[in-house]
């Protein structure tokens, strides 16, 4: 039997309307491995939603769920109050979910460019490059390179600036920040406050956790495939939840 944690709604995250994501009792996995055990979670409109948990506990699964590349087995996923569960990613993707795959999610065959306008909304392609430029300057200055040709820094610019250029309402991000420099990282963690600033709704996971439940309005900690804590970032970081829940992490 699951179980459901609702997370309380974040004081600068007023719900408004339907929950931007709301999963029902997700389980399912890859093939006859279960992974996700009966997963409830809910990201209100406008919020920074913050999934943590040891490697293994499935957030990866449950983000591919999410977008579709993964079918669950049970369960119910919503978004915007569409129930979303059996749409395909790309029809996803027009209802306004975007996801930036841990790996980056480039074309590396393709020139900056290139790989911007198939980004962007159809007719607003110069628009898109602009706003990209804007958000990321180095990019500006590679244009006509190949993307595979780029640092891994900048072709994680890349891979992010869709969630810019194409105003999504659900942003997916799945360590966005592996592998990459400090400084970096710093402009990683800038862009997605930005991101935020569109009222874009996001649900991050990654390797920093303080820098995410930083930003996060809401946390949510996955263990084992199951869902073990939903609430505050504070709640989570005071006493002893923080050590009970990740150890080290």
């Amino acid at each position: 039997m699951s179980t459901t944690i609702d997370a309380p709604t974040p004081g600068t995250a007023p719900q408004v309307g339907p929950p931007a994501l709301e999963l029902r009792d997700i389980r399912g996995g890859y093939g006859t491995t279960t992974v996700l055990r009966g997963v409830s979670l809910t990201v209100p409109q406008g919020s920074v939603a913050a999934l943590v948990g040891p490697n293994g506990a499935g957030k990866t699964t449950l983000l591919k769920m999410i977008a579709g590349t993964l079918r669950p087995s049970g369960g119910s996923l919503h978004m915007d109050g569409v129930d979303v569960t059996r749409l395909t990613p790309a029809r996803r993707h027009e209802l306004g979910a975007c996801t930036i795959p841990e790996g980056r999610g480039i074309f590396r065959s393709l020139t900056v460019r290139e790989n911007l306008q198939l980004q962007a909304r159809r007719g607003q392609e110069k628009r898109a490059i602009e706003l990209a430029v804007e958000a990321f300057p180095s990019l500006g200055r590679r244009l006509s390179a190949v993307a595979g040709t780029l640092s891994g820094g900048e072709q994680q610019m890349l891979a992010m600036a869709q969630a810019y250029v194409k105003s999504p309402r659900l942003v997916l991000v799945d360590e966005a920040s592996l592998g990459l420099a400090p400084l970096v990282v710093d402009v990683i963690f800038e862009f997605l406050r930005r991101v935020t600033e569109q009222g874009t709704s996001l649900l991050v996971v990654d390797q920093f956790v303080t820098r995410i439940l930083g930003m996060a309005d809401v946390a949510f900690v996955l263990q084992r495939g199951e869902l073990s804590f939903a609430g505050s970032p504070g709640e989570l970081l005071a006493g002893n939840l923080f050590q009970k829940y990740l150890g080290t992490a």
